[in-house]
């Protein structure tokens, strides 16, 4: 694991540079398609809003955007099965989830439905997690799937092992999965790509998210001083 420490107020200023839009509401994949030869990521607003504006069907380069989970996303981990979370039984975590909410939030997919599954050698993309920047030293991010039998994580700082470190999605589906967070603040999440294309050869991409988590209201003062602090950035 490689650790890198920046500074809040550098986090901030990269986003200014890339004059983003916060994503409040709706349907967002972050996908891949192949542009000029090469694979690349993107993110396709389907029904959301992005700076108080409807968006319908756009799309966006990753640094373009960010994803906010308000404080309605705050929940308390139910039970053990949630370890990968990197929270206890029983204390709060927030998620964005799989599934359209009543109030909306975001509910992010990763996306492999613009390329053609013929077009690939093995029949399949393999999406890992790269760098993920968390507001503290001790932050934990994760993604896992709803299921019958409880949660089957993809993605897991703090428990690589519970999870497929090669996660292999067939092109022509998009896929929403649950986005869990420790704790609230910025966070940024590198996601990689790969694969054999019959015609180009093997061929990757890397795509950084950035999402803002709002805290409780209980919990606003303690943010604000924290952002006195740094915060570390970790590679699973």
């Amino acid at each position: 694991m490689k650790k890198i420490i920046v500074p809040l107020l550098a986090l901030a200023s990269l986003g200014n540079a890339h004059a983003t839009q916060l994503l409040t509401a709706g349907e967002t994949d972050f996908g891949l398609l192949i542009e000029d030869g090469m694979l690349e990521f993107e993110a396709h607003v389907v029904g959301g809003i992005l700076d108080n504006m409807n968006v319908d069907d756009e799309e966006f380069p990753l640094s373009d955007i960010i994803v906010v989970a308000d404080a309605s996303r705050a929940r308390t981990v139910p039970s053990d099965a949630f370890a990968p979370t990197g929270v206890a039984t029983g204390e709060t975590f927030w998620f964005l989830d799989q599934n359209i909410t009543a109030d909306l939030t975001p509910f992010p997919a990763l996306a492999v439905d613009e390329l053609n599954i013929t077009d690939w050698t093995e029949e399949f993309i393999s999406i890992s997690l790269g760098e993920v920047t968390a507001p503290s030293d001790s932050g934990e991010f994760s993604t896992w799937f709803s299921t019958l039998s409880g949660p089957d994580f993809v993605f897991s700082t703090a428990d690589p092992s519970a999870t497929d470190a090669n996660n292999t999605f067939a092109p022509t589906n998009h896929h929403h999965m649950n986005w869990g967070f420790s704790e609230p603040g910025v966070w940024t999440v590198e996601l990689l790509a790969s694969g054999t294309h019959n015609d180009l050869g093997p061929l990757v991409a890397s795509g950084t998210v950035t999402f803002n988590v709002i805290p409780e209201p209980s919990s606003t003062l303690l943010i604000a001083l924290s952002a006195l602090g740094l915060i570390s950035r970790r590679r699973r």
